[in-house]
């Protein structure tokens, strides 16, 4: 005679949920936006031109000055910035008058999402934003 069998039981698997991401907000209206006249030069390589209009934006100080020395920072860190093109433009908030750094010359949104991804895992802050009226800045070599 042959024993019988215990049937065998499976542990369920909850089905994966999706997540929700919360989408970054502006804190300003394009409206806001002043572009700065006089932005200081910065030391670039060759640049990268591209149709998309999504920049990744690296920061946005309180004076102009601190653009130049973030940027020559950065790139000085990350190579992976050295082939986008800098641009920054100042606007008013109402905690004050603020510079963004910010790259562009992107071929496509998802070439700017991966970059900013990049740098996040290298410990670098940043998100993706359009152009918003935004002004290039001209840079020159040190």
């Amino acid at each position: 005679m042959t024993p019988a069998v215990a049937p065998v039981r499976v542990a369920s698997v909850p089905k994966p949920q999706p997540v929700k991401l919360n989408q970054a907000r502006p804190a300003l209206s394009p409206a806001a936006v002043r572009l700065s006249e006089s932005i200081p030069q910065f030391r670039h390589a060759a640049l990268r031109t591209g149709g998309s209009r999504a920049v990744v934006q690296l920061g946005a100080y309180s004076s102009r000055d601190r653009i130049s020395t973030a940027w020559n920072t950065a790139s000085a860190k990350f190579a992976s910035l050295r082939g986008y093109q800098p641009h920054s433009a100042r606007f008013e908030g109402a905690r004050g008058t603020f510079y963004r750094l910010s790259v562009k010359g992107f071929a496509s949104n998802r070439e700017a999402i991966a970059l900013c991804a990049s740098l996040k895992r290298s410990g670098r802050a940043c998100f993706v934003r359009n152009e918003s009226g935004d002004a290039p800045v001209e840079f020159a070599s040190r």
